[in-house]
């Protein structure tokens, strides 16, 4: 097998804390933001919309969409152990492959997610005991934030 010259950086050799960090810095990054997202998205719905509108949006569901968000990490953690197992080895077409699979994977999920997300968000929010006055607004948050997945 030949190398070729990749601009791709290599995380396999060289100085580990360096290549961790070039690896890791994304990902805080992006952490980061989600977290400014949802500070101002509490600020713009506390000050223009209401109490209703920033319980809805933070109370009941938002358990709910945490746990679906963790699952579609964990489901892409392991996705990236298998493909990083085959880059390693070496197997370019098993690394197609798993990724096109992981690919296929998340579509189908999160279609069957966003099914479940708007055909269960009122029973869910039943269940959890959400106030009557807030349940309906979390409902169709939860149907708005269901949404995404397509």
């Amino acid at each position: 097998m030949t190398k070729t010259a990749s601009r791709a950086p290599d995380l396999l050799h060289g100085p580990v804390f360096s290549n961790m960090t070039r690896f890791f810095l994304p990902i805080m990054l992006g952490s980061l933001l989600q977290q400014l997202y949802s500070m101002v998205d509490a600020v713009v719905l506390g000050r223009l919309v209401g109490k209703t509108a920033l319980a809805a949006v933070g109370g009941s569901d938002l358990v709910i969409i945490n746990l679906v968000v963790g699952f579609f990490v964990g489901l892409s953690s392991g996705a990236r152990v298998v493909v990083s197992q085959h880059y390693g080895a070496g197997e370019r077409d098993m690394v197609r492959k798993s990724v096109h699979t992981a690919i296929l994977f998340s579509v189908v999920i999160g279609a069957v997610m966003t099914a479940l997300g708007i055909g269960m968000a009122r029973p869910v929010l039943v269940r959890r005991h959400a106030g009557r006055f807030h349940c309906l607004s979390a409902m169709v948050f939860c149907r708005y934030d269901s949404l995404h997945g397509l």
